[in-house]
């Protein structure tokens, strides 16, 4: 497995006895998903579920893949009042011998109840999804299972295959 080095550490986690399951809390200011990526890294999980991400988005950077170009159409959030981190779904597994976090979230605004949803953004940019008080989560990592991204040409993706761990 490869690292990414440099990665940000603005956490705090802790992890269960026999270490399949990572809590964590992401401080204010910091980049939602390069944090995720540092999380994962730090504690190994190559094979893994994000089952529970909650707080506050001081700004958000959410795709759509779009099938027929096979390409993400990226929209950026930015409200002074910030937005719910309302939901996610997400999974951990290797592409190109790196961890890879996929994640998709919800975020709800203040005003008028509106949400929007899809893919987290992985490259920061202008706009990245940025922490506004807090982010909490909760990681489940898979042992005995070995998740690979492989890239499919015909729908420019990557989606993931399991196999029996080899490490």
């Amino acid at each position: 497995m490869k690292c990414i080095e440099n990665l940000p550490s603005e956490f705090e986690a802790a992890t269960s006895e026999e270490g399949k399951i990572i809590t964590f809390r992401i401080f204010p200011g910091a980049d939602l998903y390069l944090n995720l990526l540092s999380i994962a890294q730090n504690y190994q999980v190559i094979s893994g579920d994000l089952v529970k991400l909650l707080g506050t988005l001081k700004t958000a950077r959410i795709g759509f893949f779009n099938s027929a170009t096979k390409k993400f159409e990226w929209t950026d959030y930015t409200d002074e009042n910030g937005y719910e981190l309302a939901s996610e779904q997400g999974t951990f597994a290797l592409e190109k011998e790196m961890i890879k976090p996929h994640v998709h979230i919800v975020i709800a605004e203040r005003r008028n109840n509106v949400a929007h949803a899809g893919h987290l953004c992985e490259t920061p940019s202008d706009i990245s999804t940025i922490v506004k008080e807090y982010v909490e989560g909760t990681i489940v990592r898979h042992e005995g299972i070995y998740a690979v991204r492989r890239y499919d040409p015909t729908i420019g993706a990557s989606p993931v295959f399991f196999e029996k761990e080899t490490r």
